[in-house]
């Protein structure tokens, strides 16, 4: 069952640019590393700097890098991230990894 999507931001105008899905039960990496699903070519992002975990109809962020490149925005403010310590994801979420943006939405049945 799809849980939701992340979207690919465009920096200068905020629209989409591609969407990844995630399905309940899916865990997906985002870090520089190559066996990462969200793979970001930049210096500043370790090769783990987070998880995605899909838990029956919610999906979670976990820091894994102690590195400052991981910032979750929710509206106009910034939610604190521990290393290991899950984060429930709110639909319209942004997720910032350095200078690359994405957007969480969940699906129609957790909207």
């Amino acid at each position: 069952m799809r849980v939701g999507s992340l979207l690919i931001l465009r920096a200068a105008s905020g629209d989409s640019s591609g969407s990844l899905p995630i399905i309940s039960g899916d865990t997906v990496s985002v870090g520089r590393g190559p066996t990462c699903a969200v793979r970001i070519r930049l210096t500043q992002v370790p090769p783990l700097a987070a998880r995605l975990v899909a838990e029956g109809t919610r999906v979670y962020i976990v820091k894994d890098s102690a590195a400052d490149c991981t910032v979750l925005t929710r509206g106009s403010s910034t939610v604190p991230l521990s290393v290991g310590e899950p984060v429930c994801l709110l639909h319209n979420d942004v997720l910032a990894f350095s200078t690359r943006a994405f957007r969480f939405e969940y699906g129609a049945l957790n909207s």
